[in-house]
């Protein structure tokens, strides 16, 4: 019996290379603006109150007096700090968090491998794998301008092949998973694209369209698109992974369901999660948008415009898709999932062979 292994990481490789070439076909990325300053790295040391100055003793030893701004965080004697050194003198940047942020990480990969074992480390390096491919496959091909559909397609599949197989193993519910989630995303992207024309959103209200049009000359509301269909991924490929599971288990479980059995009862699975899922994502959107809510809540502007201006319409509509993403996502994987399993013709996976 010939394992698919290889093939599904010549495919996936494929997809990033189908996906990645940037200057080749769309130019070279803008240059880099020149730096007017350094940033440096100290320790600090004491604060004047009276003129906001304070002592701070550089990595090579130099001890210099740098500014602390109005409104900077409280800084405490022996703190690293990040330092700004320019033509005017040296200002204390910002605290140094990156030791904070090596903990956190520490923390949660050694949690992982106690907790989930080599499943849970392998999650880990699946995310960073995302992550990688999305810094340096996806933005600097959408930072080199040309057709942004291509790009999150191939992109996303390259991201789903890599990260469901590698987490999950290769097998009969994985692919399901990997079916399910990339022809939902797919739907959910042309969804998005039609009600972003559909309601005239321009990309520019927030901080990064702002930038990406300003600075890089990029499509805003490519950037936005983006940015949903990336996010609405994370979201299922949780859900359809969940569902094939499901399936296999009940098929392993009475080999005699037919597709139409395993159907029904995995989807009474399916409901509870979808609503679990959506009631999550409705609350992660609120809480990262409490600042944009309280600036609804103080202007007199009347409740019927705000909803219609872009940067609530908007945000309300990333959770639109992403659930309605969610919906489809459920039904479909299961269905895909009852195809493979109907009969209970596949072991689990820990004791499959793909042909």
């Amino acid at each position: 019996m010939r394992s698919s292994h290889p093939r599904l990481v010549r495919l996936a490789v494929l997809l990033l290379a189908l996906a990645g070439p940037v200057h080749a076909q769309t130019g070279a990325l803008p240059d880099r603006p020149a730096s007017i300053g350094t940033y440096l790295r100290g320790t600090f040391g004491t604060l004047d109150t009276a003129t906001q100055d304070a002592t701070v003793t550089l990595t090579d030893g130099r001890r210099v007096t740098a500014l602390v701004q109005e409104g900077s965080p409280t800084y405490h004697r022996g703190q690293q700090v990040i330092v700004w050194q320019s033509a005017g003198g040296y200002v204390v940047q910002d605290a140094v968090r990156t030791p904070a942020l090596a903990f956190l990480l520490g923390l949660l990969v050694v949690l992982a491998a106690v907790l989930g074992r080599w499943k849970g480390v392998r999650a880990v390096v699946g995310a960073a794998l995302s992550l990688a491919v999305l810094v340096w496959v996806i933005v600097p091909r959408l930072a080199g301008g040309g057709d942004v559909l291509p790009v999150v397609l191939l992109g996303t599949l390259g991201i789903l092949c890599v990260t469901i197989y590698f987490v999950h193993g290769l097998g009969r519910k994985t692919t399901a998973a990997l079916l399910g989630t990339a022809i939902t995303a797919t739907l959910g992207y042309l969804i998005a694209l039609a009600a972003s024309n559909a309601m005239g959103f321009t990309g520019t209200v927030s901080a990064g369209g702002y930038v990406a049009s300003t600075m890089f000359d990029l499509n805003p509301v490519s950037v936005y698109l983006v940015g949903i269909i990336v996010g609405t991924v994370g979201a299922l490929n949780d859900v359809t992974v969940t569902q094939a599971a499901v399936v296999q288990a009940l098929a392993h479980e009475n080999p005699a369901h037919r597709v139409r059995d395993l159907y029904a009862r995995a989807m009474q699975v399916g409901f509870d999660h979808i609503g679990s899922l959506i009631n999550v994502l409705v609350l992660l959107y609120a809480a990262t948008g409490i600042p944009l809510l309280l600036l609804l809540d103080r202007d007199p502007t009347p409740w019927w415009v705000k909803l219609s201006g872009e940067g609530f319409a908007s945000e309300v509509t990333s959770i639109l898709i992403t659930s309605i993403c969610l919906l489809l996502a459920v039904p479909l994987t299961t269905l895909i999932a009852a195809r493979f399993f109907r009969g209970g013709r596949h072991a689990p996976d820990g004791h499959a062979h793909v042909h």
